[in-house]
């Protein structure tokens, strides 16, 4: 539903939809009011935000929650979960976190604001995010989900988007008059137009991205298409089509200066249909050349393809759970779960366990092979080894050891047991000892009651 010109009422309707929207297009002196809105919200379509301005928002409830019309904010935080839809305007210092949008047209809109921030935000629906007319968006940390745009910008100076993950759109980025770009650490997956798309823009950094598109046909879907752009740098991105492996993921038209590598780092970027030989040539400009094509970046012994769509490990990481073994050997050789410390949940990590002979895909917590006393678990606390009964070699077993109260790691440090053998002789030695004592003590007291003998003589 489109509603435009000026003095409108809109008040005390309901509104059904499937992620649709009620657009409000160039209309002015209008007030929109009591209208309860399921899985549908408001698009607020108009470049003149004087116009936007002079209209009145109020009381309006999208999916449950108040519609966030918020204007004329400076330094603050738009945090919690009050709203079901939020559009932002003439703002400046003011950031929008911790919330959670869902079946919307668009979660979040910003127009005409300057130095703002959207992070930790969780939106589904048809499309994301849409930035307008501003100067300094940060975009981080937010998880999208729709089939639309995921996050769309639109004469937008001094943007960053970064560590944000963004699937199933049409489109996952879109960027038009935009300058001074940085899009870093994303994954953008699964989109079913163009993961990444470009048109009139400047000065843009692209790096440690994960890319893919759906390709019908190929020639159609891209991963990226970059178009009249200048001064473009693209390098430490994978880019995937998904369905049609040998289609062309990536494609660039009419472009000033732009890189597909970083000659300083000899590194470019991943393509799926890359055969591994020699440089890799973009589609749209001739001549325009990944120098320093890759497949296997992070030096793992798994390929982007692979660690992206089967694996879905970080082809950056060669480590993606950081448990001290590499995603090729978790998967290759120990048969362990690359996403995971501990990949049977027993409570010790899988270097550990495959350093120290335990089983990392089996719950062996309570088992003791060694008998020394300690189960492994038991072992993996005290850092005494699984498969030795005397860790320190001091002749003691570690069971007994921590039984004791010494330390297992220190061959200085161990119980002190009797020698069982000398046992009679200490028993020997103590009752003789008592023996001793009982007799003089007897033969004194005898002394002390016979009295002396008289040897004077009678008169």
């Amino acid at each position: 539903m489109v509603i435009e010109e000026e003095n409108n009422i809109i008040k005390d309707n309901v509104f059904y939809g499937n992620a649709s929207a009620l657009r409000i297009s160039g209309i002015t002196n209008s007030t929109i009011e009591n209208n309860v809105l399921h899985n549908a919200g408001f698009h607020i379509y108009d470049d003149d935000i004087v116009n936007i301005s002079n209209n009145t928002y109020n009381n309006n409830i999208v999916n449950g929650k108040q519609f966030g019309f918020i204007l004329n904010r400076t330094s603050e935080t738009i945090s919690g979960n009050q709203y079901g839809q939020i559009y932002l305007a003439n703002s400046i210092d003011t950031n929008i976190e911790g919330y959670t949008i869902d079946e919307v047209n668009m979660g979040v809109q910003v127009q005409n604001c300057t130095n703002i921030l959207i992070e930790n935000v969780v939106i589904s629906g048809r499309s994301g995010i849409e930035i307008i007319n501003t100067q300094g968006i940060q975009i981080e940390n937010c998880i999208l989900n729709g089939y639309g745009k995921g996050i769309a910008f639109d004469t937008v100076t001094d943007s960053i988007v970064q560590n944000n993950h963004i699937t199933n759109y049409s489109y996952g980025l879109e960027y038009n008059f935009a300058d001074r770009v940085q899009i870093n650490n994303n994954s953008i997956l699964e989109a079913t137009d163009m993961g990444i798309y470009f048109e009139d823009n400047w000065n843009i950094i692209i790096t440690f991205n994960i890319i893919s598109s759906v390709v019908q046909s190929a020639g159609t879907e891209i991963a990226i298409n970059v178009g009249s752009c200048e001064n473009v740098s693209v390098y430490y991105n994978v880019f995937i089509s998904l369905g049609e492996l040998m289609a062309q993921p990536a494609e660039e038209w009419s472009c000033i200066n732009i890189m597909w590598y970083n000659d300083t780092l000899e590194v470019g970027n991943y393509y799926s249909d890359w055969n591994g030989m020699g440089t890799y040539p973009l589609t749209g400009n001739v001549g325009s050349d990944d120098l320093y094509p890759f497949i296997d970046i992070d030096e793992d012994n798994l390929n982007e393809f692979d660690e992206v769509t089967v694996y879905f490990t970080d082809p950056f990481t060669a480590d993606s759970d950081s448990d001290g073994l590499d995603d090729g050997e978790e998967v290759n050789t120990y048969n362990t779960d690359p996403l995971s410390v501990d990949s049977d949940s027993d409570g010790m990590d899988d270097y550990w366990e495959v350093t120290y002979g335990t089983d990392p895909n089996t719950d062996d917590a309570n088992e003791d092979p060694d008998e020394d006393g300690l189960t492994n678990i038991e072992e993996y606390t005290h850092n005494t080894l699984p498969t030795n009964n005397d860790t320190d070699s001091d002749g003691y077993l570690d069971g007994e050891e921590v039984e004791a109260g010494t330390d297992p790691l220190n061959s200085s440090s161990y119980p002190i047991i009797a020698d069982p053998s000398n046992l009679w002789l200490i028993v020997g030695i103590s009752v003789g000892a008592g023996v001793i004592i009982g007799v003089s003590a007897y033969i004194l007291i005898r002394k002390r009651k016979v009295k002396p003998t008289s040897t004077k003589k009678k008169k």
